[in-house]
């Protein structure tokens, strides 16, 4: 793994314990986050809710592209983002990047 790839790994772990996070899985610097009703069951949020685009939208507002996806449970359910930085992502990139992911997921899934 790379400097860039852990800092960025490490950078995202602490969100694996949020609730609604399924997931954060990737090789290299590609990594995909997976959003879902409840850890326990990894039961995926119903189409309508448009929870990745909901999620992309809230990074956007701090700087952030990702690409959101849905469908990739069953071609139908199942919400994911996609983060895909520049290989030359600086440690406090991979920082921002964790920030805002956690801004969002306070945005879409307030307490």
């Amino acid at each position: 793994m790379t400097p860039a790839a852990k800092n960025l790994r490490v950078a995202l772990s602490p969100l694996q314990s949020h609730p609604h996070i399924g997931d954060i899985r990737g090789l290299g610097l590609l990594f995909g986050v997976e959003f879902v009703k409840g850890k326990a069951t990894r039961e995926s949020f119903p189409k309508e809710q448009n929870i990745a685009e909901k999620i992309r939208q809230a990074c956007l507002e701090e700087s952030v592209l990702t690409y959101p996806t849905q469908g990739c449970v069953d071609g139908q359910r199942g919400d994911h983002i996609l983060l895909a930085p520049p290989f030359a992502i600086s440690p406090e990139e991979s920082q921002l990047i964790a920030r805002a992911l956690q801004s969002a997921l306070a945005k879409v899934f307030p307490p």
